[in-house]
Order: C-alpha cells, then structure tokens, then sequence
C-alpha cells in the first residue's frame, strides 16, 4: 500500500507542504519504485528507487539519476507528510528511506 501512494504522489506531482521543491515532470515521472521493505511496526520503510528510465547515455543519464535521487532524499519530510494524508487510515506513517538501485546492471 505505501509503495502503490508513494508511486502515486511521485507522479501526480501533488505534494503538500511548505518544504518541498521543484522536480521537472519528465525526470519526476522516470523514477521507479522497485521495492518497498517495511519494518513489522510500521515505523520504517526503505524505498528501493530505480533510475533504469532515466537516460543511460553518457554523463546526462548519470546527472539526471544524481538529481532525481537527490531531490528524494531532500524532500522525504513533504513525501511523507502528503503519504500520511493519503493513509489517514494508518495508525502510524514509516519514516521513508530511499536506495537507489542499478535494475539495468542486475
């Protein structure tokens, strides 16, 4: 369920809060959630984050994995505070954790 909001929330755009900050929709759009591992008691929950769609050819494709990565880890509060809003339903929201992954490479 927190995998299916999150890929939600990354590609309608919409994220609430004060903090958050500007991705272009194209790149924003590319990022996959590969995997999502949830403690038992729902406290944490590590997000694994594919860049296999992001452009492969030369150093673009490795700036616009570096950016998008990036802006993940610098908006985790304003993801997470939009998710808890989705999964009011939930007793607790995990604090979210990403990891980027190499699909391509596996």
């Amino acid at each position: 369920m927190v995998r299916t909001e999150l890929t939600k929330i990354l590609h309608s755009g919409v994220i609430k809060g004060r903090d958050a900050e500007y991705l272009d929709d194209e790149l924003r759009q590319r990022i996959s959630i590969v995997n999502t591992d949830v403690s038992p008691d729902l406290r944490q929950a590590r997000i694994s984050i594919s860049g296999s769609s992001l452009r492969q050819s030369g150093a673009d494709g490795a700036v616009d994995k570096r950016r998008a990565y990036a802006w993940l880890v610098r908006n985790t509060k304003p993801l997470r505070h939009t998710l808890a809003q989705r999964l009011q339903h939930m007793k607790t929201v995990p604090n979210l954790s990403f990891v980027q992954v190499d699909v391509a490479a596996a």
